[in-house]
């Protein structure tokens, strides 16, 4: 009985989303059937955060605080194919992020697992 060989693809990107990160980040995807398509990632880079905290007592008092610490993303998930130009995936990850000196929003230390959904639709020629 033939059966399929799996399919591979690494990919190395870098990534810069609205100003707020520059990660460096590689991905492998397995083409276990056409419409399957596991895969597993790790990022590393900056994890940047500012906030404006105020204090109201006998004088009112604003200090903005921005700062950045070294994290590291490592996730998994899996994208289904489905009807030819529509997409479905789901995402499990961490986040391992340094403290950063200060109180930022309401944490110092933003690691913590992370999980997505999401629905696509596919533009072009192919997939």
């Amino acid at each position: 009985m033939n059966r399929p060989a799996l399919k591979r693809s690494i990919c190395f990107a870098i990534g810069i989303i609205a100003g707020q990160y520059i990660r460096l980040a590689g991905y492998v995807w397995l083409a276990i059937s056409p419409s399957l398509r596991p895969y597993g990632s790790v990022a590393i880079g900056p994890w940047l955060r500012s906030a404006t905290n105020s204090h109201v007592g006998t004088n009112v008092e604003s200090k903005t605080v921005s700062e950045s610490v070294l994290g590291l993303r490592v996730q998994a998930g899996v994208d289904m194919f489905f009807a030819k130009r529509f997409k479905a995936g789901i995402v499990l990850g961490y986040d391992l992020v340094s403290d950063f000196d200060e109180q930022i929003g309401s944490h110092r230390n933003y690691s913590g697992l992370l999980f997505s959904a999401g629905l696509g639709i596919l533009l072009g020629a192919g997939r």
